[in-house]
């Protein structure tokens, strides 16, 4: 019995698509000619290509790879947006028509762990209704427990793509 293929969890469903086939036929090999005025072109766009690699290959966020390379998340969004729009530009003309540059989102979806992590920086209570919900309790005892509107509940609920 053949597995069915994992959602890709680090890249939206389209931008991983044309990740997959630009790289499939070597777009990612080549210097873009925009970075060939500079004398280390090769460097460049070699450290763009880690970059834009650990981003959409891992849970990895900006900042977290900031961190690694010493830089700021802007500059590290700067760069994958950057890397994005010149690996479309490297792709063959199939795949620039199959995928349109302005289709090609950037930001990663949401992950349960990235939804908690956001909740809990902002004093949310998604981890909580998540924890009650995954131990059965309904919504109005969800409400109860943690002292929200149930309205609250239901939207916790809804971000989590359960009931609600």
């Amino acid at each position: 019995m053949e597995r069915a293929e994992r959602p890709y969890p680090y890249a939206q469903p389209k931008t991983f698509e044309f990740l997959k086939e630009a790289v499939a036929e070597g777009a990612h090999l080549k210097v873009p000619k925009r970075l060939m005025r500079y004398s280390d072109a090769e460097d460049v766009w070699i450290k763009e290509r880690n970059i834009a690699g650990i981003y959409f290959s891992s849970g990895a966020t900006i900042y977290d790879i900031g961190e690694m390379y010493r830089l700021s998340g802007e500059r590290v969004s700067q760069i994958v947006e950057r890397f994005t729009k010149y690996l479309w530009l490297n792709s063959s003309l199939d795949i620039r028509a199959k995928y349109r540059l302005s289709e090609i989102k950037i930001p990663k979806p949401h992950t349960e762990r990235s939804m908690f992590k956001r909740s809990d920086s902002r004093g949310g209570h998604l981890r909580e209704v998540h924890e009650l919900d995954t131990q059965g309790k309904s919504i109005p005892e969800i409400s109860r427990t943690l002292g929200l509107p149930i309205g609250k509940v239901k939207l916790a609920l809804k971000n989590l793509g359960k009931r609600g």
